[in-house]
């Protein structure tokens, strides 16, 4: 009698393993222990096996004679059906493999293996394949990823985000250059498309005036801000550190009785560690701050997690809320640059401060210098100057000797 739906789930276990015969050599296996599995005997090449088709009720009655139909097919050809089956999912393991998603994720995790970039950017890398990337090619096999499907992902982004595109196309081209490493693809489909879709036109992020400067300073004293904000924008005047740094500023990397703030290589643009010179004005407000929050490993907690830093736009925010137009917070180091140029002090002592770095790597190799007393002594003059301003008096650049 063939078998039913009804009759396999009333099938209760029994001391030793019995079988359901159902039809064309096909029975189901029921153990003592209640498994009730798929089995069917046959010969192949002269020789009997048993295959297991499966665990019921994963695989139904229906899906386990079509499994018995195939695999008597395949052994009448001569095929070993158990055989098969584990080299067509090999082929499939493969597949996956493949994958563009998948060429991504080791693409990515050998980045962040060897520290080529910050915490963040792979996060934004990451946020970009999930949003633009993966839900067009990622499941795709990297062999299959054309320049036309490319130049697709890309218009798609051009549209929405035209700034993430020069992001994006850097993304693929690097997953691709991965596969041709790997013998996955022959070519990368991003070359014949590095001129398409140029970038919007950078705006560069202008300097306060002259004359702004201490009713800006002015402003942000009478402000309502909370202290930690007052705090983290003359932080970032004090020393025109980027906004990155100044917001995810820890306690351990400052020494306030030396006057110094070590910067770690792995939260730095350049992955270089940098050296910051306190002046005393800040020396002073920060160990207020500390004193207002013991124990807190950053100087700028995050407003929901003390343990985590406060989120990257909040310097921003705060500098555009005070209404000086077209002016944010990464207008202070442009700020700082064009008054200490005027000042007279080095350029290479503020492309130091600034932590510009030379970009050819034989005339860094050559100039290894830090500039620190200088700096420090350039950073004094610095915070004085915006005290002056503070206070109303004119603060007209006044050239220091040589």
């Amino acid at each position: 009698m063939m078998l039913t739906d009804t009759r396999i789930r009333s099938a209760k276990p029994k001391e030793r393993p019995y079988k359901l015969l159902d039809g064309a050599g096909l029975f189901l296996l029921v153990q003592p222990h209640g498994s009730k599995l798929w089995r069917r005997r046959l010969r192949v090449n002269g020789k009997e096996t048993m295959l297991a088709l499966g665990k019921y009720p994963k695989v139904g009655l229906e899906q386990a004679r079509k499994a018995a139909r195939d695999a008597i097919d395949l052994a009448r050809k001569g095929v070993n059906p158990a055989q098969h089956r584990k080299a067509a999912k090999a082929r499939n393991a493969a597949a996956s493999a493949s994958t563009f998603r998948s060429l991504a994720s080791e693409w990515l995790a050998a980045k962040e293996r060897q520290k080529i970039w910050t915490a963040t950017t792979l996060r934004q890398r990451q946020r970009l394949l999930d949003a633009y990337i993966f839900p067009r090619i990622g499941d795709l096999a990297v062999g299959d990823v054309d320049s036309a499907v490319v130049y697709d992902v890309l218009e798609k982004i051009h549209s929405k985000a035209p700034a993430q595109t020069a992001f994006a196309r850097q993304v693929i081209s690097g997953v691709m250059q991965l596969a041709i490493i790997k013998r996955l693809a022959t070519v990368d489909p991003v070359y014949i498309l590095r001129r398409t879709h140029k970038a919007p036109k950078t705006t560069h992020h202008r300097p306060l005036e002259k004359h702004e400067i201490g009713p800006f300073l002015q402003a942000v004293e009478g402000s309502n801000v909370q202290e930690k904000t007052r705090a983290a924008i003359r932080l970032a005047f004090w020393t025109l550190a980027r906004s990155t740094e100044v917001i995810g500023a820890k306690w351990e990397e400052f020494d306030l009785e030396a006057g110094v703030w070590t910067i770690p290589a792995g939260r730095m643009k350049k992955r270089e560690e940098h050296r910051v010179p306190l002046p005393r004005q800040a020396v002073d407000a920060l160990k207020h701050l500390k004193a207002l929050a013991p124990g807190r490993p950053h100087l700028f907690s995050n407003a929901h997690d003390s343990r985590r830093p406060a989120a990257r736009t909040f310097l921003n925010r705060a500098v555009t809320r005070l209404g000086f137009k077209a002016f944010s917070a990464h207008g202070i180091r442009a700020t700082g640059s064009t008054m200490l140029h005027g000042m007279g002090f080095r350029s290479e002592a503020i492309e130091r401060q600034l932590d510009h770095r030379e970009r050819s790597k034989t005339k860094r190799a050559y100039n290894q210098a830090d500039y620190f007393e200088e700096r420090r002594d350039m950073m004094q003059h610095w915070a004085d100057l915006l005290d002056a301003a503070m206070r109303g008096a004119n603060v007209t650049p006044i050239r220091t000797a040589a």
